[in-house]
């Protein structure tokens, strides 16, 4: 694929702003080898993402289990909304992506979720994880809503060996970056996401209203409506 034929795809496909895309052309030539290299891979991660979802089914508590590698344009996205982002530290981690490091720096090109029914389950499900996974961040993230959890759960959780961070979504999720792959000369970085049944409603809500393109300046039509089920799942 020539450099015009990738402008026009990418052009074709992509879901970032007007604002995005012109600061993304002087970058096109590193997006085009991004693109192209992790498209010669992707089916290779598909089977590590298909090996991490049989994995995640049997362990007792999880009900079911998602699983997805990144659309190639998804990823070109991605970088190109990390380098414009308003945090100028996540700007500047990103400011030298290249494609000999860009499977370092985004952690989920494969994304494995497993979905339970009770908290209770929780701490089952994160024992068997911790002794099945080589994470490559120390500690798991237990993402909690605001003012979900007292003191003392804080400081349950902490002990338990997670990081503890308020979710700015409103809604709970254990996030794992695992490492694996089918053999040592391909490695891959996972990210394996563990959430109630509930939160997980939310979640795809939320998703299909502001991510990934999402004008600032206009308030959706149907955010209103999000907004009483996000309530509605806040109860359980």
């Amino acid at each position: 694929m020539n450099a015009s034929d990738f402008k026009q795809l990418f052009m074709q496909k992509t879901k970032t702003t007007e604002e995005q895309q012109k600061s993304a052309e002087s970058d096109l030539d590193t997006y085009k080898a991004i693109y192209e290299d992790y498209s010669s891979t992707k089916n290779d991660l598909e089977d590590v993402g298909e090996a991490y979802s049989k994995l995640l089914q049997k362990i007792p508590g999880v009900h079911s289990v998602r699983w997805r590698c990144k659309d190639p344009i998804g990823l070109i996205d991605k970088i190109i909304r990390k380098k414009t982002d308003d945090e100028e530290e996540t700007r500047q981690k990103y400011a030298d992506i290249s494609k000999d490091n860009y499977k370092t720096l985004i952690t989920d090109l494969v994304g494995v979720r497993a979905l339970y029914f009770f908290k209770e389950d929780i701490d089952n499900i994160h024992s068997s994880l911790m002794r099945k996974l080589e994470l490559k961040e120390e500690k798991p993230i237990y993402y909690h809503r605001k003012d979900d959890l007292t003191e003392i759960e804080k400081t349950g959780r902490s002990d338990q060996g997670f990081l503890i961070k308020e979710h700015s979504k409103g809604y709970r999720s254990i996030h794992y970056i695992a490492q694996g792959g089918i053999d040592r000369s391909n490695p891959a970085v996972i990210e394996i996401q563990v959430r109630s049944l509930f939160d997980e409603a939310w979640g795809e809500i939320d998703h299909k209203i502001n991510y990934p393109a999402f004008d600032k300046k206009k308030e959706p039509a149907n955010r209103p409506a999000a907004t009483n089920i996000k309530q509605t799942c806040w109860q359980c």
